[in-house]
């Protein structure tokens, strides 16, 4: 039998074979994953009480004697159960978990927005003040095609056009000598002991504390390169985007 499924997480659409037989979740597996999907869901219920979206509430309420039922039946499974129970609760619960998904949508979807308008004012004011033609072009292609993402209902598209402007803003901030100081910082700092030639790796941070007295900011650069290649390539992009340290 072929079905279709549809993620809306990842706004895919695929098929494929269903086999019964593929399904081997074991029974303390599902009822930690029902238990899950049952805070998740009280989560969402007082989120949009929160935010007075009764609507979204309201039906997120509908699906709480659904989701008990659900988590009282997994509960009473015995951990060697072979009976088709198993597979029908877990059903049941990527049902109720799909519904969820789809009633909440709306709410992803205005995080989303309001992530890529709060991006798009961070990216203007660094284009406006330290951008070259080239990147003004790349900003303007991305908020032309603003009219059509924003009306969309999908969060991934979206995301995609607040992660070229985050792209941007890091483009731009890694000429900028308050953020490549504060790099070389965390560097010197926070990450020297993560890094893999100690004695290299104290020569460069000499040499950056150097160029830092004398504004030398192009060498300063090439300083915090050189330090982020002595680090663990899985440390190296986190560092790059300012996403640890400091």
């Amino acid at each position: 039998m072929t079905i279709s499924a549809y993620l809306t997480m990842a706004d895919q659409e695929f098929k494929q074979i269903f086999n019964p037989k593929e399904r081997h979740t074991p029974i303390n597996i599902l009822v930690e994953q029902v238990e899950e999907l049952s805070e998740k869901l009280e989560t969402e219920i007082s989120e949009a009480t929160e935010r007075e979206d009764y609507e979204t509430a309201k039906n997120l309420q509908s699906l709480k004697k659904q989701m008990t039922e659900i988590q009282t039946q997994s509960e009473k499974l015995s951990t060697d159960d072979i009976t088709d129970n198993r597979y029908q609760l877990e059903d049941r619960k990527r049902k109720v978990a799909q519904e969820i998904d789809n009633a909440t949508k709306d709410k992803r979807t205005q995080i989303a927005k309001n992530d890529y308008l709060e991006t798009k004012e961070k990216c203007a004011e660094l284009v406006n003040y330290n951008g070259n033609d080239y990147e003004r072009k790349v900003f303007n292609d991305i908020v032309s095609r603003e009219k059509a993402f924003l009306s969309s209902s999908s969060p991934l598209k979206i995301q995609e056009a607040t992660d070229e402007l985050h792209t941007l803003i890091v483009q731009i901030l890694w000429r900028t000598p308050e953020f490549i100081v504060g790099i070389f910082k965390d560097l010197a700092q926070n990450q020297r002991v993560r890094m893999n030639d100690q004695q290299q790796a104290g020569m460069l941070i000499e040499a950056g504390v150097k160029s830092i007295k004398e504004n030398d900011w192009e060498k300063l650069g090439e300083v915090n390169q050189r330090l982020l290649n002595l680090l663990p390539k899985s440390l190296q992009d986190q560092v790059k985007q300012g996403k640890i340290g400091f």
